[in-house]
């Protein structure tokens, strides 16, 4: 058993010999193994958020504000007055969105003392979560690039220099490639060479997960998006109003059956020019 069942076991025992002074103790201590088995869960499936940057917000509404300017700096004379000026910028309002599940603690397993079976609902939950983020953040990322390559289903090495040309072109460094794994494999089958980027090797990064935007994340059928070319830090954001929480958890017995674990977030883009999708044709 794990902490979570641990502390579960323990809280019952406590209660079933009246020591109530103690169980306060161990009811804090389980909600937070209830927690950490939550975050346990999430951490197994993390994906965009190693990926592009996480900003914390403390508002629901948010005004993100993004400018002309590209990847890289302005250049002049070694003793030139530096021109004031500020590049043109736009905003983006954002409206963050809350994602939820409730982990699964049938009456029988409650009544039966399984806390094991319990505690792996609990960080199921957790996956899910994250899944529900990189699903939401791999279909901004397609539904607003800049950019798009389209190459037939056998040879994508070609639109994957092509990507990263736009995006290079587009004065931003392509530093990450997201892939599912039929595109991966595909492009590795005819060559096993690093792809490089200007900055050094261009991190490839695979992940099954079902495209919830206005294109398919797959590889089998024409209009299918295999792979993402981007500059990460420069791309896109996620917005985290509120991290992995649990909500109507109080009593550690009696509410296994109605807690509530949610996020809330938005994910945003700044520069599509940094984002190039590799579509099927």
């Amino acid at each position: 058993m794990g902490e979570l069942a641990d502390r579960l076991k323990e809280y019952v025992a406590k209660v079933q010999t009246h020591e109530l002074s103690a169980s306060d103790d161990i009811r804090r201590l389980t909600q937070k193994a209830y927690y950490n088995a939550v975050v346990a869960g999430a951490k197994q499936r993390e994906f965009m958020r190693k990926i592009l940057p996480v900003v914390k917000t403390s508002s629901h509404r948010v005004r993100v504000f993004t400018s002309d300017a590209n990847g890289y700096a302005s250049k002049g004379a070694y003793k030139g007055e530096v021109p004031i000026f500020h590049p043109k910028y736009t905003s983006i309002d954002a409206v963050t969105e809350k994602a939820w599940t409730l982990p699964l603690a049938p009456k029988e397993l409650v009544e039966d003392a399984e806390f094991g079976l319990i505690e792996n609902e609990v960080s199921l939950a957790g996956m899910r979560l994250e899944n529900t983020l990189n699903r939401d953040a791999i279909s901004t990322l397609i539904d607003n690039a800049g950019h798009s390559e389209t190459c037939d289903g056998a040879s994508p090495l070609t639109a994957i220099q092509n990507a990263c040309v736009n995006v290079s072109d587009s004065q931003f460094t392509p530093t990450y490639m997201i892939t599912n794994l039929k595109f991966l494999f595909t492009a590795f089958s005819i060559t096993q060479t690093p792809f490089m980027t200007e900055g050094g090797s261009l991190n490839i990064r695979y992940i099954s997960i079902t495209s919830n935007g206005d294109n398919n994340w797959g590889w089998e059928n024409a209009g299918d998006v295999g792979a993402v070319v981007l500059d990460a830090e420069m791309a896109a954001l996620i917005l985290m109003k509120e991290d992995i929480t649990v909500k109507k958890y109080s009593d550690p017995l009696n509410d296994l059956r109605g807690a509530i674990v949610e996020m809330k977030y938005k994910v945003v883009v700044r520069k599509p020019k940094a984002i190039c999708i590799i579509k099927h044709d």
